[in-house]
């Protein structure tokens, strides 16, 4: 039996996090985002459903941009914008701060150790 269609939804929304925070951490300041495309064959092949109705993919949309993400459908595509880890923003949850501090430290010793290594 397949995944159902929100724990597809969430291991895409961890896989993006962990793109995006790897993104920051090669990029640093210059990260600016990412966009994925999504199609109704990648849902099948995920959820094993046989057919993909506007309801299914309404509800992935809707559960990506309350993880955090900017997904809007179109043509039975669902396209996404992953935005940068360490991105301008005005308010942060704690547990933001906590995860930009650990991108930070990591983009640091990267830099320390190229430094040490020329």
């Amino acid at each position: 039996m397949g995944k159902s269609t929100a724990d597809y939804t969430n291991n895409i929304a961890s896989t993006l996090k962990n793109v995006a925070k790897d993104n920051a951490i090669r990029n640093g300041v210059n990260d600016e985002g990412f966009n994925v495309k999504i199609t109704k064959e990648d849902i099948k092949k995920g959820t094993d459903r046989s057919r993909i109705k506007e309801p299914v993919i309404t509800n992935i949309v809707d559960r990506l941009n309350s993880a955090g993400f900017e997904a809007d459908a179109k043509n039975g595509e669902i396209n996404i914008f992953v935005p940068p880890v360490l991105g301008n923003k005005e308010c942060f949850t704690l547990d933001e701060i906590a995860e930009r501090e650990k991108i930070i430290d990591e983009i640091n010793t990267r830099e320390s150790y190229k430094l040490t290594n020329e």
